[in-house]
């Protein structure tokens, strides 16, 4: 099956009023009339039209074959996920930029098909605070040599927030600490060595300090560096 969905959340005619979160649950199968992808595994499409720096929860279940997920951004990049959880798929994606995000159901093997369920969730609208950097030779080395940028912010949020770096040309490496001492740390998430994220971080008073840095020595470039709370 073809099967082709569009979920919007935007503004309502001339309303200044911007849609809630919205959740969707959607029951579709792969068959052989469907689109293929390049090693022949059929694939479905569905899109999510945002207006507004949200969230994306994506979940694709199937108990006929080994689920394989893929959301492409309007920006032109595009996350995988296959094997979350046994043979389901599971994305997670900051939708920071309007437009339509496409999502494939598909299958991880060619030629097959079956009954799937398709659950997209768009939460509530994020605050997306950025930063531009760059990691250069000028900068502060840490005892193994590497680039670091450190940066200190006091985070106002209420609930869960996110520290997401996205690097450019550089496997870059996310280091959080909280005001009681705490560390977290993230490389690749994903798979996606331009990405590191952390996320599920709890409100704590006080500064926060953040360092940007490389997997590895002498590894330099551009990167943008968000700290994401709930609006």
């Amino acid at each position: 099956m073809n099967f082709k969905h569009l979920l919007t959340l935007g503004l309502v005619a001339s309303a200044s009023v911007v849609a809630s979160a919205q959740s969707d649950t959607l029951r579709g199968n792969l068959t052989s009339s469907d689109l293929q992808r390049e090693g022949s595994e059929y694939y479905d499409v569905h899109q999510v039209q945002v207006d507004s720096p949200r969230m994306i929860r994506v979940w694709l279940n199937s108990e006929e074959f080994d689920a394989y997920l893929v959301v492409k951004t309007p920006y032109g990049t595009e996350e995988v996920n296959d094997d979350m959880e046994g043979s389901d798929s599971y994305i997670e994606i900051l939708a920071d930029e309007p437009g339509t995000y496409t999502v494939w159901a598909s299958a991880y093997e060619g030629g097959t098909t079956g009954a799937y369920q398709l659950i997209i969730d768009v939460a509530e609208e994020v605050n997306i605070e950025r930063t531009e950097g760059r990691l250069d030779p000028r900068d502060e080395r840490l005892p193994k040599g590497e680039y670091v940028d450190t940066y200190t912010r006091e985070i106002e949020a209420d609930e869960a927030f996110t520290v997401r770096l996205r690097a450019y040309g550089f496997d870059g490496y996310l280091v959080v600490t909280s005001p009681s001492g705490q560390t977290f740390r993230n490389d690749d998430y994903d798979s996606d060595y331009t990405i590191s994220m952390l996320t599920g971080l709890q409100p704590e008073k006080g500064k926060w300090k953040i360092q940007v840095t490389t997997l590895n020595i002498d590894e330099v470039g551009a990167y943008d560096l968000e700290i994401i709370t709930k609006d």
